[in-house]
């Protein structure tokens, strides 16, 4: 039949195979049929095929002229021009393609609901779009699936065109691994996806997957496995401890065709042209194409029971007078003698004469008399039959409905996608984004990474380990900033030309996973900074920062290497370029040591390289604007005068600030021996400093809290790259002019640069999403 050969019929005949393809398989297959990853049938030589049982409904009267015949491509063979089909299968199973530049998209949908749905329009051709939903409820893929929202779905079942969204199957388990168990482990969440959308690929989607894993793009996931088999779908994505399954869902959604919008233009051929047709004319087009049917059907039985009949009157005449039959034909010459003979003597037609010369001997006998009377009884019912219904409107509905209804019990099923009555949810970029502790690095070259707070402290050593673990030393790189966060949040760079910069921590390539020489991502590939410009200092803003109810009580304030200061209002900042905003003018030489976080109410507390301390109130500092090109001096600008902390704290409670100088000597001093100055006035000795100490490299403030806690830690980075973990009752707690201890074991040629806490007890490094960031005491 087919003009362009087998290999493309049997392309499309493969397809009517697959139980993922067609929702109602038309063809019964025997081998490699393909399989919903994406693999190809076998060659036809090795594959055997039969129609489906509910295929042949496609064909049932198709010899009772039914429909229109034509011929094939070359003339040599008569075929139908549209099959007189029992089932609605354009609905059923759908259909895919493209001709003469139009495309047709039509869902396939449960041979349930379509005979309900039409017996419904049969009764009540009146019936609006919302009602027929009350029967048809939507799509029904093969693959099963979610569907998100009814509204969707009417408005392309009313119009013949839109776009559903459908979504993945996706249940959430929780591991139950023994081991874990022994080891007292976390009980651990794995996602499970056991359904995906229609004409979408299994393999693709678990490349996509592993695709934006190895890219840092989708985080929390530890291992992705496919456990599919014959039995169905499953593909496990184990998560890692802590991540909440729902918003890796959501990026799942997001991100890959785990949820994708499905098309619907129901483009179909009537009287041979292409129109867009709604549910509802659809449905009554296929009505329509069986009454049709049945009424060429009636016509042909019709006929032929009355060609039947007239026969058998003819022999049943014959019976009644057989001696005379037997008579006429022993005394004629030639059959066309007796034919003519019987035609005049018995009163009958041509074709029943020529049927009683046929007639066999065995029709004589009683017992096939009987059978030709109940014969001849039979037909008469059904020509009286096929006269009502070809007379009767009503009762041609009324066949179709009962045979739709014997279709509904033969290949009726359970609906496989699951509605929604809702439109699918949405949250937003930042909500997407897994939100865990990590530790952001940047080092002197401007180059950014962060690393999850577990690792990071995995790679801390203690303080008198006598091999040196150098990490993340590259061409002579090191850190220069060092700040605890969490990936939801934002960080706040600013430039030696006064510039700040915001960016999200999300955004930064994750050191667990980039790891080597491309772990980490220079400034400039996020920014425009001139060729002289650097970074100096950085600062995590709180993720609702944007949306602080009390803006007057929160500060922005920088504090420069020669100690000047300003303060800006937080939401004045609001607004970022990719260029930069300048927030602080500079003299020459200076640019800006230090950003933190503060109120009205606190302290700040400033420390120089040269081991001095100033401790001043916040409200002693004049809020400025990005406009005004004064700073306000803290400190004298003495010759060397270099700020290398601050700290802002609520004065209400006990605090230490730990001191280490660069040459590994470290102490606690009290908070409380510092009085309260103000800006300018002398500022006071915290730590001791000589030749054998060296300058002050860094300064932490930790709480009375901090150091009841037994899991907090200090992590102190040298140049070399090496990283010490220190306990703060390793720390002796000395007045302010003392030169601490030397508990800190590096090299003569290494220098002390950084030092951050990490308590065990703050509610970021517990939950991921603190609404407060205890290194900067901003509550």
């Amino acid at each position: 039949y087919h003009p362009h050969g087998d290999a493309s019929v049997y392309n499309a005949m493969t397809k009517l195979a697959q139980d993922w393809v067609m929702r109602y398989p038309l063809i019964d297959g025997q081998g490699n049929f393909g399989s919903i990853d994406g693999d190809e049938p076998a060659a036809m030589r090795y594959t055997e095929a039969r129609l489906s049982k509910i295929a042949e409904e496609l064909l049932v009267d198709i010899d009772k002229d039914t429909v229109d015949f034509i011929n094939n491509f070359d003339g040599t063979l008569q075929e139908p021009t549209v099959l007189p089909s029992r089932i609605p299968n354009l609905l059923a199973n759908g259909s895919t393609g493209i001709a003469v530049g139009m495309r047709t998209e039509i869902p396939p949908h449960n041979m349930s609901e379509l005979i309900d749905g039409i017996i419904a329009c049969i009764k009540n051709p009146e019936i609006t779009t919302r009602e027929l939903m009350s029967y048809i409820k939507g799509p029904d893929f093969p693959t099963g699936g979610i569907i998100c929202g009814v509204e969707q779905i009417r408005k392309a079942y009313e119009t013949g065109a839109g776009a559903i969204t459908i979504r993945a199957r996706i249940n959430i388990e929780t591991e139950t691994s023994t081991r874990r168990k022994s080891k007292g482990g976390k009980s651990r969440k794995r996602i499970v996806i056991t359904e995906i959308p229609y004409q979408t690929r299994k393999t693709d989607i678990i490349k996509k997957i592993a695709s934006l894993v190895e890219n840092n793009q989708l985080q929390g996931i530890e291992d992705l496995r496919d456990e599919s088999d014959r039995t169905g779908i499953r593909i496990v994505i184990d998560l890692k401890e802590g991540v909440d399954p729902q918003i890796i869902i959501q990026q799942l959604y997001n991100r890959t065709e785990l949820e994708k919008r499905y098309y619907i233009n129901n483009i179909a051929l009537v009287d041979g042209k292409p129109v867009q047709l709604s549910l509802k004319d659809l449905i009554l087009e296929f009505i329509r194409h069986r009454l049709n049917v049945l009424i060429r059907k009636t016509r042909y039985e019709l006929r032929k029971a009355e060609e039947r009949a007239h026969i058998l009157e003819g022999l049943l005449k014959a019976l009644d007078n057989i001696d005379l039959v037997i008579s006429i034909i022993r005394s004629s010459p030639d059959p066309p003698t007796a034919k003519q003979e019987l035609q005049q003597q018995l009163n009958l037609s041509e074709k029943q004469a020529q049927a009683i010369l046929d007639m066999r001997l065995q029709r004589l006998t009683a017992l096939e008399r009987t059978k030709l009377q109940e014969e001849f009884h039979d037909l008469q019912k059904l020509i009286t039959r096929c006269k009502n219904i070809l007379s009767d409107p009503e009762l041609q509905k009324q066949e179709i409905i009962n045979d739709l209804l014997q279709i509904k019990q033969e290949y009726g099923d359970e609906r496989k996608t699951e509605i929604l009555d809702a439109e699918p949810t949405r949250l937003s970029a930042e909500e997407l984004i897994v939100d865990r502790p990590v530790v952001v690095l940047l080092t002197k070259s401007n180059h950014l990474q962060y690393i999850s707070i577990q690792s990071f402290i995995k790679q801390l050593q203690p303080p008198n380990s006598r091999k040196i673990l150098e990490i993340s030393k590259q061409n002579e790189d090191y850190p220069t900033g060092i700040w605890l966060a969490t990936t939801r949040k934002y960080l706040l760079l600013f430039s030696a030309s006064g510039k700040m910069y915001m960016l999200a921590v999300h955004q930064l390539p994750d050191a667990d996973v980039r790891r080597g020489a491309d772990s980490r991502r220079s400034i400039r590939n996020y920014f425009k900074l001139r060729p002289e410009d650097h970074i100096t200092t950085g600062l995590i803003l709180p993720h609702n920062w944007k949306t602080e109810p009390e803006p007057g009580n929160h500060y922005l304030i920088i504090i420069t290497r020669q100690g000047y200061a300003k303060k800006l209002d937080l939401q004045s900042i609001a607004n970022s370029r990719i260029s930069g905003t300048r927030l602080i003018h500079l003299k020459k030489q200076d640019e800006p040591a230090l950003a933190l976080l503060a109120r009205e109410n606190q302290h700040i507390l400033v420390t120089t390289r040269q081991g001095l301390a100033l401790r001043i109130a916040v409200s002693d500092i004049p809020i400025s604007t990005k406009d005004n090109r004064q700073n306000v001096p803290l400190l004298h600008p003495l010759p060397g005068t270099y700020v290398v902390s601050a700290h802002a704290f609520d004065p209400q409670m006990n605090y230490e600030l730990i001191t280490i100088t660069s040459l590994g000597f470290i102490k606690r001093t009290p908070v409380a021996d510092i009085s309260l100055s103000k800006p300018l006035h002398k500022p006071l000795t915290i730590h001791k400093l000589t030749e054998k100490t060296g300058i002050m490299a860094s300064s932490v403030l930790i709480s009375e809290k901090d150091i009841e806690e037994p899991g907090t830690i200090v992590a102190v980075l040298t140049e070399s790259g090496h990283r010490i973990k220190i306990t703060p009752d390793q720390i002796p707690s000395q007045g302010r002019i003392t030169q601490g201890a030397r508990i800190l074991r590096i090299n003569d040629s290494d220098r002390v640069i950084l030092a951050i806490l990490i308590s065990s007890s703050d509610p970021l490094i517990q939950t991921g999403s603190p609404e407060r960031l205890k290194l900067f005491n901003y509550e």
